[in-house]
């Protein structure tokens, strides 16, 4: 039986590796029900995406995920979705490694590309395209340093093909591939002059700019959008900068906390508080990144030391720089001024609000490094046997650092309530429905979904034109003038408390042709909006909910006015 399945094992190692690391960290999150975190927010139906301004970019991903809803069941959709992310961070370091793996180095580089605070936060934040992104900067460095070496068309074209699909993920991270394309680029040149290689540097210099050209040329299907259309990136100002800038660290401050892969803007807001997190167990935390930093300078000392990776050491060294610089952003640092600079004079720098996107970048170097460090360090061990021993205690560092993505249970899968379901029936019956949701926030507790923080779900989930919250409510972000005249008109009117306003409130209501008003008593207790609106005698219930086994959770569907529609 042994002999069989070690035949059966033999060169699919890695398969097991990557299926395995996939589902320890995800198996709960792919039981039945739907996984909703901030920004992470999927239900029965998917609304077509839109093609103007800053969407344009996630169209063909967006366009696929509308697509998929029509055949399988949402929660389907996104178990893919998440399987698919989580297999692509372990595989594509695993397979595009470009650096020598005598000692199975690539193991140790790709748990640490996936298995990291970085990947962790963005996680429980839900922002899977940030990180499928991510995933594919490691293939994208493959090609250019194969480039790098023999600037054949294939490696070019490969690379240019990797970073066209990041743009379809990430904008940011397309901005972070750009920087990395055309600094292996500009380092390659340099390279080749020096060495007196001028025929070389002109054949990588035209096919450097013959990628230039196809990569724009294919962007245009989002560039032009952008610079024609609503962009809301336009609306972006000192308080989006202030509001959403790299969170710091009582011990390590801004720049130690982004050199730890840590920073993301919602660890100082308060939903940070319903997570544990790796720094609460803090000898644990000190002893993994203590281990894991001494392997990052050992891969740093090989890199330099050895002549055929000088060079590339040196690039990732810049690269790593930079990125940190650019991540800490208006931190409160010495390179806050320099930060707030790029913000107020580079045009695109204004959409890097969340500058600790800049962080997968970081990551990249440091899983590419900790590969160099690993190798040179299970090198010096004789003995195959302790050798073994010694890479599983090293893979085994990622997890301690971040032990919350081992056997993931941060987030567990939820169904949406029966009342829900009850409620799109009779929005159902409404062609010409049109509905605003309440409570009128974009984000607040669901009560369905533990009490988490979460995105308002109501438009994937209702078959009707669902006008909601759009704003972030967060430090002095203003969500007037960015949605509309006619978002701010009911903005203005629903969240307004003054009980002398209620004609004013309903009659705003009939004038946009709001024919429903959703409400769900989540934050009953806690809203700063009463809606006084509610208890006109002009609104009549159309469906009251059941309590759902939710404590206080109820919902009903109220007319303002148009055509009378009963269960």
């Amino acid at each position: 039986m042994h002999l069989v399945f070690s035949t059966f094992l033999k060169g699919k190692e890695h398969v097991l590796f990557v299926a395995g690391g996939t589902v320890v960290i995800l198996w709960q999150m792919l039981l039945p029900g739907y996984v909703l975190t901030l920004d992470l927010v999927f239900g029965p139906r998917a609304e077509m995406p839109s093609f103007d301004g800053i969407s344009a970019t996630g169209f063909p991903v967006s366009y696929a995920i509308y697509l998929a809803h029509l055949v399988a069941d949402g929660w389907v959709v996104e178990k893919i979705i998440l399987f698919e992310l989580f297999f692509a961070l372990f595989y594509l370091p695993f397979r595009f490694y470009p650096f020598e793996s005598v000692y199975g180095e690539r193991y140790f580089a790709a748990l640490f590309f996936a298995v990291n605070p970085f990947v962790y936060e963005r996680l429980l934040a839900g922002h899977w395209r940030v990180l499928a992104g991510y995933a594919l900067l490691f293939p994208l460095v493959y090609y250019l340093l194969r480039f790098w070496r023999d600037v054949s068309w294939r490696p070019i074209l490969e690379a240019t093909a990797t970073l066209i699909l990041v743009s379809a993920f990430s904008l940011h991270i397309f901005v972070m591939g750009v920087l990395v394309f055309a600094t292996t680029a500009t380092v390659a040149a340099i390279h080749q002059l020096a060495r007196g290689e001028r025929a070389l540097y002109r054949i990588a210099a035209t096919r450097s700019v013959a990628a230039a050209f196809l990569i724009v040329t294919i962007s245009l299907y989002w560039i032009i959008p952008i610079l024609t259309g609503n962009n809301i990136v336009d609306t972006f100002d000192t308080a989006h900068w202030e509001a959403f800038k790299t969170a710091s660290d009582p011990y390590l401050g801004p720049i130690g906390n982004v050199a730890a892969l840590y920073g993301f803007w919602g660890e100082r807001e308060v939903w940070s508080t319903y997570f544990t997190w790796p720094k609460d167990n803090v000898l644990l935390w000190m002893f993994a990144g203590l281990m894991l930093a001494i392997i990052l300078a050992c891969g740093v000392w090989r890199g330099l030391r050895e002549r055929s990776t000088r060079l590339v050491s040196i690039w990732l060294l810049c690269i790593a720089l930079l990125s940190l610089v650019f991540s800490v952003g208006i931190g409160d640092s010495f390179v806050r001024n320099f930060n707030l600079w790029l913000f107020e004079h580079v045009p695109f720098w204004q959409g890097f609000r969340d500058t600790q996107k800049w962080s997968a970048l970081l990551a990249l170097v440091y899983a590419l490094f900790g590969g160099i460090g690993a190798g040179w360090i299970l090198s010096k061990i004789a003995d195959r046997q302790f050798r073994t021993i010694a890479l599983m205690f090293l893979c085994s560092l990622p997890f301690l650092y971040t032990p919350m993505l081992f056997g993931f249970r941060q987030l567990q899968p939820v169904w949406y309530p029966d009342s829900w379901y009850e409620t799109n029936e009779v929005l159902k019956s409404d062609p010409d429905c049109k509905a605003v949701f309440l409570p009128w926030h974009l984000y607040y507790s669901l009560s369905f979904n533990n009490n988490l923080i979460t995105a308002n779900t109501a438009p994937n989930f209702f078959d009707c034109e669902i006008v909601s919250a759009s704003g972030a409510e967060i430090g002095g972000i203003s969500s007037h003038g960015v949605y509309g005249e006619s978002y701010d008109r009911i903005e203005t009117a629903v969240t307004d408390n003054d009980h002398s306003s209620i004609a004013s409130t309903i009659a705003t209501l009939r004038d946009e042709k709001i024919k429903y008003v959703i409400f769900t008593d989540d934050l009953i207790r806690d809203d700063i909006y009463s809606y006084p609106f509610l208890t006109d005698a002009s609104m009549e219930v159309v469906y009251q909910g059941t309590v759902d086994n939710y404590g206080s959770y109820a919902i009903s569907v109220v007319d303002s006015g148009g055509r009378r529609f009963h269960p």
